[in-house]
């Protein structure tokens, strides 16, 4: 996960914390007895905390979700140094384990996802697309 992409996270945890207190601060405030017109005042800012909570966890799953997609790497067998390129269903299924088609050899790139790629995004045949 990049840096922005956990300083994201980060900040949307912080204010679902935030608004999970608010909302436990008004149901506390309805339970101390407040009186008719108030209570129903506050159950409607509760519902309108409901909602909030709701999407800021619509937004935290969505970010975590994107940051889930495999990264674009160039990879080379570390045993025989074969160019290892995903082709088929593994060129579009996140994967951490990868296996060399030369020498047999299996191996961990990184501790996220990843996919060998024939070239980086932007580039093609290792020249720089204008």
């Amino acid at each position: 996960m990049s840096a922005t992409t956990q300083k994201r996270v980060t900040e949307l945890r912080a204010e679902l914390r935030r608004l999970r207190e608010d909302s436990a601060t008004l149901a506390q405030r309805v339970r101390e007895g407040c009186v008719r017109e108030t209570a129903l005042i506050v159950q409607g800012e509760r519902a309108t905390a409901h909602e909030n909570i709701v999407a800021v966890q619509k937004k935290l799953n969505a970010v975590t979700e994107a940051s889930k997609a495999p990264v674009r790497m160039l990879l080379w067998c570390p045993m025989c140094g074969a160019r290892h390129v995903d082709a088929g269903v593994y060129a579009t299924i996140p994967h951490h384990t990868h296996a060399c088609q030369s020498c047999g050899v299996v191996w961990r790139p990184a501790i996220v996802p990843t996919v060998g790629v024939a070239f980086l995004p932007g580039f093609k045949d290792g020249v720089l697309e204008q």
